[in-house]
C-alpha cells in the first residue's frame, strides 16, 4: 500500500470485527468476491474505471488497526490499481485472504472475458457494492460522475447516540435467556469463531417474487419483513422455543452518506415472540415493528454491549438472515448486462445465514452453513421448509401459528 494521507480514530462499533479478522488472517470469511462476464470487455477502460472510483472513495485506500484498544483508521494516499492479466481461468476458488492492516481492499483480474474481483467486506458492505458497479459503468462509457463524496471521518457515530441505544437494547437481553441455536448435526466443542462453509442456492422466479411483494404490500410489511417472518418463524419451529434471537444486517444509512462506498453495515439483533394462539398477520406486524425499532436504535457497539452482559458476540444466536435488495441486481459495462456467477464462500464465522437477494427477475437464495455443524442435507430441507412456508403465508396470513406449525409439522 502507498503512503498515508490521514489517520483517525475509527468506527468502534467494528473493532471486533476487525479483532477477528487479525485473528484469523487465514481466512476469506471477510471476502466479497464476484466472477462476472460481458463481451468485448476493453480491460483498459475497465482499469481506468476502477482507479477513479478508488480515487473518489477513502473506504477503497484504507486500513484499520488497532492500538491500545482503540481502533483506528488509515486512508491510504491514491496509487494506481492494476488489474491482473491471466492467462489461463482460476481453478477453485481464486479469493484469498485480506490483510486488513496493510492490503489494498480490493483485486481484479481478468482472463479474456470474464473478470475476478474480490472486496475486503470490513471497507464495502452489499449497498456500496451497488454504488461500485453503478460507478463502473459510468466511468467505462466516459460519463463523468459528480456526486460529492464526504470525509469517512465525518461520518462516525457520536458516543452520546451509542450510549442511548444501549439503553433500548439492554431491555433485549435479560439474564439466562434461552439462547436460539438450532441443533448441530456435529457437536464441535472446540469450535473455531471461523470454520469452513458450504452454500446451497436456490432461485425463485419473477412470478413467485411478485407474490411475495404484492402480498407484503396487502399485509402493510415490506418483503423484507416478509420474507424475514418466515424465516424467524422456521427458527422458532426448529429449535422449539416461543422467543428467538436471530442477526441480521442493517445498512445504515442517510441522504449524508447516501452515495459513499464503505462499511456502514450494523449486525444486530431481532427478537421475536412467538404466540401460537395469534395469526400469521399479528407475526408480521410483530416482525415489521421489530424492525422499524432496531432501524432506530441501530448505531450501538453491540459486541461491547454483548460482553458487558456477559456474553460471547455468536452466544446469543449464530443464525442470520438477510435482505438484500440494494446490492447487485445486474452488472453493465456499456450497452449490455453481465453474466454474474454465484461463488461459494468457504468459510464463516455463523452456523447459519439465509441471505434474500432481492434481483430485476426474481430473487435468489443464498443458504450458508458450517459444514463443521450442519450436514447437507440439513440444509436441504431447511431451504425446502423455508420455501414451503413462504408458500402458506402467501396462501393466508389470517392462519393461526399453531395450525401453521401442524400445517409444517411440527
Amino acid at each position: 500500500m502507498s503512503e498515508i494521507e490521514k489517520k483517525f480514530k475509527g468506527e468502534q462499533k467494528f473493532k471486533l470485527h476487525v479483532e477477528m479478522s487479525i485473528k484469523n488472517p487465514d481466512t476469506t470469511g471477510d471476502n466479497l468476491p464476484i466472477i462476472f462476464s460481458c463481451e468485448n470487455l476493453d480491460i483498459d477502460k475497465l482499469e481506468y474505471a476502477i482507479n477513479r472510483i478508488v480515487e473518489r472513495h477513502e473506504s477503497l485506500r484504507s486500513n484499520y488497526v488497532i492500538e491500545n484498544d482503540v481502533l483506528f483508521q488509515i486512508v491510504r494516499k491514491y496509487t494506481p490499481v492494476k488489474i491482473k492479466r491471466l492467462s489461463e481461468p482460476y481453478k477453485g476458488n481464486f479469493s484469498k485472504p485480506f490483510d486488513i492492516e496493510k492490503d489494498s481492499p480490493l483485486r481484479f483480474a481478468v482472463f479474456e472475458n470474464t473478470v475476478y474481483a474480490d472486496f475486503n467486506h470490513s471497507f464495502i458492505d452489499g449497498f456500496g457494492l451497488g454504488i461500485f458497479f453503478h460507478e463502473l459503468n459510468d466511468f467505462y462509457i466516459g460519463k463523468d460522475v459528480k456526486s460529492r463524496i464526504s470525509r469517512t471521518e465525518d461520518l462516525i457515530v457520536p458516543d452520546e447516540l451509542y450510549k442511548v441505544n444501549a439503553e433500548f437494547y439492554k431491555s433485549y437481553f435479560p439474564k439466562n435467556l434461552n439462547k436460539t441455536v438450532v441443533k448441530y448435526d456435529f457437536e464441535n466443542v472446540n469450535r473455531p469463531d471461523i470454520g469452513p462453509a458450504e452454500n446451497i442456492f436456490y432461485n425463485i422466479d419473477d412470478q413467485f417474487m411478485n407474490k411475495i411483494k404484492e402480498a407484503a404490500k396487502l399485509n402493510g410489511v415490506t418483503p423484507n419483513n416478509f420474507t424475514g417472518a418466515a424465516f424467524h418463524l422456521l427458527i422458532a419451529m426448529m429449535t422449539r422455543q416461543n422467543v428467538v434471537y436471530v442477526q441480521t444486517n442493517v445498512s445504515s444509512r442517510n441522504m449524508k452518506n447516501f452515495r459513499n462506498i464503505g462499511l456502514y453495515l450494523s449486525s444486530l439483533f431481532m427478537r421475536l415472540i412467538v404466540n401460537q394462539n395469534e395469526t400469521l398477520k399479528d407475526f408480521l406486524n410483530q416482525e415489521l415493528n421489530e424492525t422499524k425499532d432496531i432501524l432506530k436504535h441501530q448505531d450501538v457497539k453491540i459486541y461491547d454491549l454483548l460482553s458487558e452482559l456477559g456474553y460471547k458476540w455468536n452466544e446469543i444466536t449464530d443464525i442470520a438472515f438477510v435482505y438484500q435488495n440494494k446490492m447487485i441486481s445486474d452488472i453493465r459495462l456499456g450497452n449490455q448486462i453481465c453474466k454474474i456467477t454465484p461463488i461459494n464462500h468457504t468459510d464463516d464465522s455463523y452456523g447459519i445465514v439465509l441471505s434474500f437477494f432481492a434481483r430485476s427477475d426474481g430473487a435468489v437464495l443464498q443458504l450458508n452453513y458450517r459444514s463443521d455443524l450442519f450436514k447437507r442435507d440439513t440444509m436441504n430441507r431447511f431451504i425446502e421448509e423455508y420455501i414451503k412456508l413462504l408458500k402458506i403465508q402467501l396462501d393466508n396470513t389470517d392462519l393461526l401459528i399453531s395450525d401453521v406449525f401442524k400445517l409444517m409439522n411440527y
